[in-house]
């Protein structure tokens, strides 16, 4: 989420703006999200098309300042716009409300036990000309004792950097400025790449390409399958050596750019550097420049002939997966490994329904969860748990799956999948909870959590329109919202849900050879 403070001294012409056109007719449906006082009391009478009543809203704001005696800094409006990537999609007038709210009280701006605030009101009025949806939280920089509220010398782009920082911990948002998330640096997209995309009409390059990576990486058991992923994608690809020849570093391009943009795994998000996604591998063992070239894949493809009579075993597979998690969760030690190869599946969802000309819903909701499930720490040992083979296994026979014609079925079942991952999920968020509630490991759960709300509107958006097709995913929800977890006998039942996966997983077969 990304702040930008102006400064002005006039209400109402700041209101005339926020309610109005826009300079492009950008905005769509101006209305009030938040404020010092009820929104019902602060949204002005009108429409966009007749005109909003601004006068009783102007002087509500500048009541106070009337009191002030001329102490009120010289620019007293105080305006911030908080601004979401366009990849980030929209959050909901509601949502919006929530975060105005905890902003005025980050800032100093709400009132409270210890604290006089200030007059303010949050406006949402549509997305941007770039497609970033965002609000514009305005301040009258008196408070209601008539005193003038004064940020500390040099402190006050700080703190809303510091405002921005934790919300987007608390309301799971990607951090948006990557020197607030240190442990995982995500590279902002920049200007020119919105740009670029805008005119394109595609999404953005670096988006679309970290998917692709991340699909690539999901399931992988050595380097060289990545590779060869890598390759079976059709990307673009250009590795980095040391002087021994060994791959150090590499970097992905789309074919079918006018330009090639090369992006690093590391400028694609932290976990996609070639260090870090070595410590997902069993076999970490480092290939040289020659051996990427020829990396290819194992074994043929399901042909596109079969892809639909497969699609529902995977969702089946799928669903039994997260049943035996509801049923017997794993150790708390391997609820983040699980949660993770969880998150893969979502990828490879995504990857398979939602071509990269368009991405979607799904793309985007397995992105949060990414983002949510990536370790903060390499791996403790060495031994993979059996959850996270299991895990690995279903990812590599989806990686064989290549879907076809997008028919309602396979829309259904990958729509039922994606509710099934997010369930399982759920129950690793109860687990990781009950030991993390605050702090870093809290902000993460909750990061968490939202990822997984995101991936179930996204599984409703995913499935067909139709009644019967809803009737499915209604029933789906219910399913696994509602089902009971067995405690009666926890050891038996994980004995019997491992018995159970080991029948029913998925033969892993051999990466490339080296």
């Amino acid at each position: 989420m990304i702040p930008n403070v102006t400064k002005g001294n006039r209400v109402r012409g700041l209101l005339e703006y926020l309610f109005g056109p826009g300079t492009a007719n950008e905005h769509t449906d101006p209305h009030v999200v938040a404020g010092y006082a009820p929104v019902d009391e602060l949204q002005p009478a009108g429409s966009l098309e007749s005109g909003f009543d601004l006068a009783g809203l102007a002087a509500r704001l500048d009541a106070a300042r009337y009191i002030a005696d001329g102490r009120e800094p010289k620019k007293f409006v105080w305006q911030c716009s908080l601004s979401l990537p366009p990849t980030e999609g929209k959050l909901g007038s509601q949502t919006w409300g929530r975060i105005a709210q905890r902003f005025a009280e980050e800032m100093g701006f709400a009132n409270g036990p210890d604290n006089v605030g200030c007059r303010w009101v949050a406006v949402h009025h549509g997305a941007s000309k770039k497609g970033n949806d965002h609000i514009h939280f305005v301040a009258v920089l008196v408070r209601e004792d008539g005193r003038p509220f004064w940020f500390p010398r040099g402190k006050e782009f700080k703190r809303a950097n510091d405002a921005c920082d934790r919300l987007e911990d608390e309301f799971g948002l990607v951090k948006a400025v990557p020197a607030r998330d240190k442990k995982h640096r995500r590279p902002p997209v920049s200007r020119a790449e919105y740009d670029r995309a805008h005119r394109s009409g595609k999404p953005v390059e670096r988006v679309v390409l970290r998917r692709e990576v991340r699909a690539a990486a999901a399931g992988a058991t050595n380097e060289l399958e990545f590779a060869a992923r890598l390759h079976a994608a059709g990307l673009k690809v250009h590795t980095r050596t040391d002087a021994g020849g060994t791959v150090v570093g590499f970097a992905v391009a789309l074919p079918d750019g006018d330009k090639l943009q090369w992006c690093s795994g590391s400028k694609l998000d932290a976990d996609l550097s070639l260090p870090r996604l070595r410590q997902r591998w069993p076999d970490t063992t480092p290939a040289t420049a020659a051996a990427w070239a020829s990396a290819t894949m194992p074994g043929p493809h399901v042909s596109t002939d079969q892809a639909a009579g497969l699609w529902p075993d995977v969702t089946k597979y799928l669903s039994d997966t997260a049943d035996d998690i509801r049923t017997a969760p794993p150790p708390l030690e391997e609820a983040s490994d699980v949660a993770r190869g969880l998150s893969d599946l979502a990828t490879l969802l995504a990857h398979q329904i939602e071509p990269r000309s368009t991405l979607g819903p799904l793309s985007a909701a397995a992105d949060q969860l990414a983002r949510a499930t990536a370790p903060t720490r390499a791996p403790t040992t060495a031994t993979p748990s059996e959850w996270s083979t299991t895990l690995v296994g279903l990812s590599r026979h989806l990686h064989r799956v290549k879907v076809g014609e997008k028919t309602d079925s396979i829309l259904l079942a990958t729509a039922v999948a994606a509710i099934h991952i997010a369930a399982a999920i759920a129950v690793l968020i109860d687990a990781l909870s009950q030991r993390h509630s605050t702090g870093a490991a809290g902000q993460a759960i909750r990061r968490l959590n939202t990822a997984v709300k995101a991936t179930q509107r996204a599984a409703r958006a995913t499935a067909p329109p139709t009644p019967a097709a809803r009737k499915k995913v209604n029933t789906a929800f219910a399913t696994t919202t509602n089902q009971a977890t067995r405690t009666a006998n926890p050891s038996a039942a994980a004995d019997q849900q491992a018995a159970s996966r080991k029948h029913r997983a998925p033969q892993r077969e051999q990466g490339p050879e080296r």
